[in-house]
């Protein structure tokens, strides 16, 4: 009997593994929708990621300035149009089907690529010479079925034809001939304010204490950043945020200040208007507006202008702007791109009313008039997809790129030999003249003859390439440190070797 049961048993389960292989035979020419759901949001991911995002990423890069030391004129250059192109196979006779499959790459141990170009722009201050050139910035890894892959849209019968499973779903990368997959991460939620005490901000500074409110903000092009307010045991409140890898403060106080014109008066409501004024944490909150908003006082600083001049003479250097930059620009920048990135800047009240609700919690946290909010909760968590990484890790490279050339092209006019450059002055440039290491007269490139050098060297300092890391998807982006020849100018880099390595990598771990 025993027996006889476990026969039945073993029947059973082998009658279900047959029904589930049939579901799977789907009778028809398209892969099961059933298998396509597995993977839909991997590929929405990067279908928005070759396509809005993309877009985005470029369009968030700010135009680069370069002012040549002699002529005084400034040229701007931005990146535009950019394209990321179906995998092909490099130096294909002609005749030959260039698409390249997934298989390919499998067997030649390569990594499934599409080319990715740009419109590099630029232009002088006057916008009377201008110009553009498109620019290979070398490939970005393709996603399986993805839209631009060449398995999207082919039919079982197709895919079998190149060599695929009847009902690939695609979903991963095909990485030094491996399929990748990168995990979703977890990322805190996203413009949501949470109430946190941690031990470690007290190592932040003198009167720091364990309390402080956190906001993840988020831009269009789906790159975040982390802002938050810190509690001090005076009373006051500093506001905290991360530029280029360093943590900046500024006075709480200050910031309010410094989106729109309003009194004392105004901002003292605004931060009581959060407690029952029968309370005791009413008392708590008067007490502690007052001596937030005697923070600007004890600098001196009276109205918003003062205070928007006072924030920009601290951020010259760290936001790379010219010393000739009014400290009001300084400070406008600064509030644009660093602080609550996600609102438009040209309302300043959204920004002003979301600092007072980050100033509410925080007062509430300090006086335990609400519980710290739960970091491990599911609630205050979001998944960062594949297409959002890509866009966050693309963006960042290219900025990188676009300071190497800066850096570049300064250097060489720092050192008064731009690449060789000779040539006829412009019609409206004016001759000019220096001074030698021996005192000698010596001729000074001109401007036009400046753009010249200027676009050369672009093009070989937006060297930027796919560099492939082992055991890890090719996602590196890397910048070719050019050569210097001997007669001043510039060539590319050997394929060896590279000045700027930038390398990111994805695992099963994440």
């Amino acid at each position: 009997h025993v027996v006889s049961s476990r026969r039945r048993h073993d029947l059973g389960r082998e009658l279900e593994r047959r029904a589930i292989m049939e579901r799977g035979w789907v009778h028809g020419d398209s892969v099961p929708k059933e298998y396509e759901d597995l993977v839909e949001p991997h590929v929405q991911s990067m279908n928005y990621f070759l396509s809005e995002g993309i877009q985005e990423v470029v369009n968030d890069i700010k135009p680069v300035e370069i002012t040549h030391p002699i002529t005084k004129k400034t040229y701007r250059f931005w990146l535009s149009d950019p394209r990321v192109g179906r995998p092909v196979r490099e130096n294909c006779p002609p005749g030959v089907d260039e698409r390249l499959f997934p298989w390919e790459c499998r067997e030649a141990g390569t990594t499934y690529k599409g080319p990715l170009t740009l419109t590099v722009n630029w232009a002088r201050d006057d916008n009377t010479v201008h110009g553009s050139f498109v620019k290979k910035f070398g490939g970005v890894p393709v996603m399986t079925r993805t839209r631009v892959c060449n398995l999207a849209g082919l039919s079982r019968t197709e895919l079998v034809g190149v060599r695929e499973e009847a009902n690939e779903m695609g979903g991963y990368f095909v990485c030094n001939g491996i399929e990748r997959v990168i995990r979703c991460l977890i990322a805190q939620r996203r413009h949501y304010i949470m109430a946190l005490r941690r031990g470690a901000y007290h190592k932040r500074g003198a009167n720091y204490t364990d309390c402080a409110t956190l906001l993840r903000c988020v831009r269009p092009d789906q790159s975040s950043a982390t802002v938050r307010c810190h509690y001090l045991t005076d009373g006051t409140v500093n506001f905290a945020f991360t530029m280029r890898r360093a943590e900046y403060f500024i006075p709480a106080g200050v910031l309010l200040k410094c989106f729109l014109e309003v009194s004392d008066r105004e901002l003292y409501d605004k931060l009581v208007a959060c407690a029952d004024p029968t309370s005791g944490h009413a008392a708590f909150v008067a007490e502690r507006a007052e001596l937030l908003l005697q923070q600007p006082a004890r600098l001196g600083l009276r109205t918003r202008a003062q205070c928007l001049e006072y924030l920009g003479s601290h951020f010259h250097i760290a936001l790379g702007l010219p010393k000739s930059t009014p400290p009001a620009l300084v400070a406008s920048q600064l509030l644009a791109d660093y602080v609550f990135i996600h609102l438009d800047p040209t309302r300043p009240a959204d920004k002003i009313n979301l600092l007072l609700a980050m100033l509410h919690k925080l007062y509430a946290l300090a006086n335990r008039a609400c519980c710290e909010d739960n970091a491990d909760a599911l609630t205050h968590h979001e998944l960062l997809m594949p297409g959002q990484l890509m866009a966050k890790f693309l963006k960042e490279k290219l900025e990188d790129s676009l300071e190497l050339f800066v850096a570049l092209v300064k250097k060489d006019m720092g050192e008064g030999r731009l690449a060789g450059v000779t040539g006829a002055p412009a019609a409206d440039a004016a001759p000019a003249v220096g001074k030698g290491a021996e005192g000698e007269e010596m001729a000074v490139p001109y401007a036009e003859d400046v753009v010249k050098v200027v676009i050369d060297n672009l093009m070989t300092a937006l060297g930027v390439r796919i560099t492939p890391i082992p055991s890890f998807p090719e996602c590196s982006l890397a910048v070719a440190s050019p050569s210097r020849c001997s007669n001043g100018s510039y060539h590319p880099a050997s394929s060896g070797s590279l000045g700027c390595d930038f390398g990111i990598g994805f695992n099963a771990d994440g």
